[in-house]
């Protein structure tokens, strides 16, 4: 089979990769740039990389004129970061996802996997969260993801594209340089104080070795689903705890700080659909952490 993975070069779609060619799938790979060390990664693999920007309808159809894809595991996306831009987040998220679509249904090509968020979900909606749970986002980077569903659905039904919508919590792992997880972890190995701002509030968190596997798995099954939504969650666990669990984990004297206020929300997905569909199966949350916590004192 012959798989194009858009935002190969981001921190799951490397991962994806990788996973992919020891498969002995084909591969083809496409983001905006690649990095040295991108390239050292794959370096010797039976891997082609082609620049693009799905922005840009050309670009992606040029792709999908020149490959004879079978499946399209589209990743890419524009992150949020701090006084991140609407504009670009809208460029990416949706006129992207669009131009894709497009492409697909031009060149014939029928299957999609594609990656959003749970931050599509309404943050006042009641925990374990399923798939039919009220979309409300409180986010503009959760309303571009609730878009792009939107469009993989209407061209599932109008264009027969079999599509699988993974619903990821947050992903963290080797790689991954931010987040609550990856920033925990440095602070406590260097012996700096922990500060929980919102001690109370519970995130949904998965492993990236998981991440990968669901996404495997439902490849796996793409050809027999015309139109999935499906939760890919891992552990919930509230802010202080995941604080409390890495200073014992890295055996850290680093104080704990705990302070009130923001919001306090539970986030939880219910995995009903993910476990007997995709075979899913969290990680320990001990064993992902403590495998983390070795790579990261390694770098």
């Amino acid at each position: 089979m012959n798989i194009l993975v858009t935002g190969c070069t981001g921190f799951v779609g490397k991962a994806v990769c990788l996973d992919l060619l020891d498969k002995g799938y084909h591969v083809t790979g496409t983001a905006r740039k690649q990095s040295a060390e991108f390239k050292e990664a794959f370096s010797g693999k039976k891997f082609s990389f082609i620049k693009s920007n799905l922005a840009n309808s050309d670009s992606i159809n040029r792709i999908l004129s020149e490959k004879h894809i079978d499946c399209v595991i589209h990743l890419a996306a524009y992150i949020p970061e701090k006084n991140y831009s609407y504009q670009n987040c809208m460029a990416t998220n949706c006129v992207g996802t669009f131009n894709l679509l497009e492409s697909m249904k031009s060149h014939n090509v029928s299957n999609l996997i594609f990656a959003s968020s749970q931050m599509v979900y309404a943050e006042s909606v009641s925990s374990p969260i399923k798939e039919d749970s009220d979309l409300r986002p409180s986010t503009f980077y959760g309303l571009s993801k609730k878009h792009g569903e939107e469009l993989a659905e209407h061209y599932a039904h109008s264009q027969s594209i079999n599509t699988i919508i993974l619903r990821f919590s947050g992903i963290y792992g080797p790689g991954k340089k931010t987040g609550a997880v990856y920033n925990f972890i440095k602070l406590a190995l260097a012996g700096y104080s922990l500060t929980v701002e919102q001690k109370n509030k519970v995130k949904d968190i998965i492993y990236i070795a998981d991440a990968v596997r669901l996404i495997s798995a439902a490849l796996t099954k793409i050809r027999s689903e015309a139109f999935a939504i499906i939760n890919a969650g891992g552990n919930s666990i509230s802010l202080q705890r995941l604080a409390e669990k890495i200073i014992e984990l890295t055996h850290s004297d680093s104080a704990l700080i705990l302070k009130e206020g923001g919001t306090q929300n539970k986030m939880q997905l219910c995995m009903q659909k993910a476990v007997p569909l995709l075979n899913h199966r969290s990680s320990s949350l001990d064993d992902s952490l403590t495998e983390l916590i070795s790579v990261i004192k390694q770098s």
